[in-house]
């Protein structure tokens, strides 16, 4: 990626800001990430770059989602993964939770790991699922993982909670291209899909 395509894509967002209305958030700098994709994507200690690697058009349209979703590499908040010779833009777990908290009605996002042999309760109230007790333990980090849990909550205080299962994360991980990432950051990962 030359500076030339880092240009354009920026020049594309800022057409789509004044033509088309899109709106970026406010601490956004959409050239601080197009810089910091650049120099993940020219980076050459794992072999060639990916810049070289993959079809220019996929670089585009990668970059273009991660400033469109307001993500930046250098926060972790997304991964560049090629597919062949086609580059993909793949939100993390921080981009997640960066996307969910820019919501007007949300206070806060969380995501947890249950592990085999953490105290782990849920149950019901008014015919919603609650977690009622999570107590993880040092002693079991590197136990399997057995399920994870997220909740949302908004301005209120009102938590609205999603559970999984190892079973349920395995079966949305089964339908991956490639399980590389999920199984070098397995923890992540399942944080991500609940």
């Amino acid at each position: 990626m030359s500076n030339e395509l880092v240009t354009m894509v920026n020049n594309n967002i800022e057409d789509m800001k004044n033509n088309e209305g899109l709106s970026l958030p406010p601490d956004y700098s959409v050239g601080n990430a197009l810089n910091s994709a650049y120099l993940i994507l020219s980076d050459t200690t794992k072999g060639q770059p990916l810049l070289d690697k993959c079809d220019q058009g996929s670089v585009i349209k990668a970059l273009m989602n991660m400033a469109i979703q307001g993500l930046s590499p250098a926060k972790n908040q997304c991964y560049f993964i090629p597919y062949g010779n086609q580059l993909v833009m793949q939100r993390s777990y921080f981009g997640s939770i960066s996307v969910v908290k820019r919501l007007s009605n949300v206070k806060d996002i969380q995501a947890q790991v249950v592990h085999k042999d953490d105290t782990f309760k849920i149950g019901g109230e008014n015919g919603v699922l609650v977690v009622k007790e999570f107590e993880p333990s040092f002693e079991n980090l590197d136990k399997p993982i057995i399920g994870a849990f997220a909740w949302i909550e908004d301005l209120n205080g009102n938590r609205t909670y999603t559970v999984m299962t190892k079973k349920d994360i395995d079966t949305s991980w089964s339908h991956a291209k490639t399980k590389k990432v999920q199984n070098e950051f397995p923890e992540e990962m399942a944080k991500r899909t609940v």
